[in-house]
């Protein structure tokens, strides 16, 4: 994709402007040194600052994505389509599989690189995610879709994410989206995590149709900005 991501996080105050566009400065920078095509930010809604400061140095908004939470006490039951079947993710088998499907059903999304087995590998054994946690769909012993959830939790509290979900194209149509997505919700449920969030293109219509008949409402919404190099 030839894409670098400026992740950003700046305590507000005089010397806000000063450190964004040295940051700015540092992105444009090392992606002249590394060829990329392009850069992008994200920045938060409540940002009132960094809008200004990235339309004067020439960046344009792109995308915006929203961020929505389920807290209602009552999910759906999960109706498995007829002749398919739920199994967890399994590290000893499952990676390559796993990296196909994501590839095949991320490939036209907008910020997606298509990932490989290191990156694949690695993902799948950090923090927040578990085995248990990433869920395929079958029919016929053939993955059709997935869902790779996540969770954090600490003394107090526990919040958990529908990190990605995709279908195989050879599968799309037959609902199998909102099977895998319940799945994924039922699995952190029965976790003991009440609330799950997720985070989704404001542009993706049949995404954000399928989370808020499910019962995710939107919370806030973050701003992509992009230049071209």
């Amino acid at each position: 994709i030839g894409r670098l991501v400026g992740l950003q996080t700046i305590k507000p105050g005089p010397y806000f402007e000063n450190v964004l566009q040295k940051f700015i400065d540092l992105a444009v920078k090392r992606g002249s040194e590394i060829n990329t095509q392009i850069i992008n930010f994200q920045i938060s809604q409540y940002d009132k600052e960094s809008p200004q400061i990235f339309k004067t140095n020439a960046w344009k908004k792109i995308k915006t994505y929203w961020n929505l939470k389920f807290e209602n006490p009552e999910l759906e039951d999960l109706l498995l389509p007829e002749d398919y079947s739920l199994r967890h993710f399994d590290s000893a088998k499952d990676a390559k599989a796993l990296m196909e499907l994501q590839n095949l059903s991320f490939e036209t999304h907008w910020g997606f690189s298509p990932n490989d087995m290191e990156q694949i590998v690695y993902r799948t054994q950090m923090e927040r995610t578990t085995n248990q946690g990433i869920i395929f769909i079958e029919k016929d012993r053939e993955i059709a879709g997935y869902n790779w959830t996540m969770e954090s939790r600490n003394a107090d509290s526990a919040i958990g994410w529908v990190a990605m979900t995709g279908v195989h194209p050879k599968y799309r149509g037959l609902r199998l989206g909102r099977a895998v997505v319940l799945a994924g919700m039922h699995y952190l449920i029965s976790q003991n995590v009440p609330h799950i969030e997720l985070e989704v293109d404001s542009e993706n219509i049949p995404a954000t149709n399928l989370y808020e008949s499910i019962g995710f409402k939107k919370v806030d919404q973050t701003y992509w900005y992009q230049k071209d190099l």
